[in-house]
């Protein structure tokens, strides 16, 4: 497994509408196995495919497999990690909610409003 750079604004992929994925072979399972390894080192608990550099519609997600408390938090603690691949946002809402990490292991680096989305995807969970 290879950690990628994570891009930033004023990156242009950041901005454009990334393309679908249609070959589902061992490259997309590299790629997710990479993004997963450059996640867990961000550290964060997402990661999508453009913020890596690249034009697709692709994210991987990790979270407990069961709800826990910040002292409960650990690395042996279960998780599950998806690939999602192929997001389509269905519906936007009005409404927003603010988006900040607030866990001491993983300091938020800015808090900024987003809408509430209603999403369609084809999710594939991954072993750890």
């Amino acid at each position: 497994m290879t950690l990628r750079k994570i891009v930033t604004l004023p990156d242009p992929v950041l901005r454009r509408k990334a393309h679908t994925v249609t070959t589902f072979d061992k490259n997309l399972k590299t790629l997710v196995d990479d993004m997963v390894e450059t996640m867990r080192e961000a550290p964060g608990v997402g990661l999508a495919a453009p913020q890596i550099g690249l034009s697709q519609r692709l994210i991987v997600v990790e979270y407990y497999e069961h709800e826990v408390d910040e002292e409960q938090e650990n690395e042996d603690a279960p998780k599950k990690v998806w690939a999602v691949l192929n997001p389509e946002i269905i519906k936007a809402s009005e409404e927003t909610l603010m988006a900040s990490r607030l866990k001491k292991k993983r300091p938020a680096k800015a808090a900024f409003p987003f809408p509430i989305w209603l999403a369609k995807w084809n999710a594939t969970p991954r072993s750890r």
